[in-house]
């Protein structure tokens, strides 16, 4: 059976089938008359975060964040191998409590770093010869001798406040401490130009 709708119907259906789905705090299952929150369900992962669970052996509440379920391409960059033996190309990923490195050669050498681990994170160049910025992350993590350096990111900042905002929701001290830092900073410079200005 075959009907026609007018221009309202297809816009009602669009809106409905383009209408955000509601929270999981919302969600309820229906059996018979009763009603069942759904917090009393365990709400099953996508195929691909369970393999991205397993891949990385994260807890099943650890999923990428929205922006990173793509990954962002970059290099692991090792400064005490030569040059050609020194770069693990890849992606990282971010989830509300670790960032992964996916190593695209060697599937033994996967990261995960706790973000509570992590000691500092800093914008970095990690060969002086390279033209730019450097387009680097340094991550220091606690009982780890060598930083942990990230290359070849693009949107490297968008990707630093990334990890920062996720460490400050989390309530990380490093990450509070950048934000510390930055207002020292520019305290620091105002002053600098104020005794200039004398």
């Amino acid at each position: 059976m075959s009907q026609d709708l007018d221009d309202t119907d297809v816009i009602q259906l669009l809106s409905f089938v383009l209408e955000p789905s509601p929270s999981s705090s919302s969600i309820s299952a229906t059996s018979g008359s009763q009603t069942k929150p759904a917090a009393d369900f365990d709400l099953p992962a996508t195929g691909a975060e369970r393999a991205f669970q397993e891949l990385f052996s994260l807890p099943v509440s650890e999923v990428p964040l929205p922006d990173w379920k793509s990954g962002r391409k970059c290099v692991l960059i090792d400064k005490e191998k030569s040059i050609t033996s020194s770069l693990a190309h890849g992606k990282m990923y971010l989830t509300k409590s670790f960032l992964c490195f996916e190593n695209s050669r060697n599937p033994e050498e996967h990261i995960n770093i706790p973000l509570s681990e992590i000691t500092r994170l800093i914008k970095a160049k990690p060969f002086s010869w390279m033209p730019g910025s450097g387009m680097s992350l340094e991550i220091t993590v606690k009982d780890k001798d060598k930083p942990y350096i990230f290359g070849g990111i693009l949107h490297r900042d968008a990707v630093y406040k990334s990890i920062i905002k996720t460490a400050k929701d989390a309530h990380l001290d490093w990450a509070l401490d950048v934000s510390a830092n930055k207002t020292r900073s520019v305290l620091s410079l105002s002053s600098l130009r104020a005794a200039e200005d004398q």
